[in-house]
């Protein structure tokens, strides 16, 4: 839970980051780009997991890389995206065929659109106070 997202942060965020910003890519381009390397990482999962399955993570782990990327541009600090990561390893991808069968599925799901409409919304407010680049 925190070993991997230490290494991974410090990696892909701390190192990887600083240097397409320091070669002249936009902050923009920083952020799309350099999760792609953060998703060839665990190419090494087709070989016991499957293709299916590693498709999935490519495209979770970019997204996902994405959003780290952004709270180390907009923070300029390792820790922000290091607690994203390991927040979200250990919850782990939410199990949406549980929520379809849930009793309460209506108010779960409007919860779960509240959350994600709350994150879009709060997104850059939360960050900005650290935007000193």
């Amino acid at each position: 839970i925190f070993l991997g997202p230490f290494v991974e942060e410090f990696v892909f965020r701390s190192n990887l980051c600083p240097l397409f910003l320091n070669a002249g890519y936009s902050k923009t381009a920083t952020i799309l780009v350099s999760p792609l390397f953060f998703g060839l990482a665990h190419l090494h999962h087709i070989f016991t997991d499957g293709l299916n399955t590693v498709l999935f993570q490519q495209a979770f782990t970019t997204i996902f890389g994405w959003y780290s990327a952004f709270l180390f541009v907009r923070t300029g600090s390792f820790w922000a995206p290091f607690l994203a990561h390991s927040f979200c390893n250990y919850m782990g991808f939410p199990d949406l065929e549980r929520l379809q069968s849930h009793p309460n599925r209506s108010r779960l799901w409007i919860l779960f659109w509240i959350g994600l409409i709350g994150f879009l919304v709060l997104l850059f407010p939360l960050t900005a106070f650290f935007n000193h680049r």
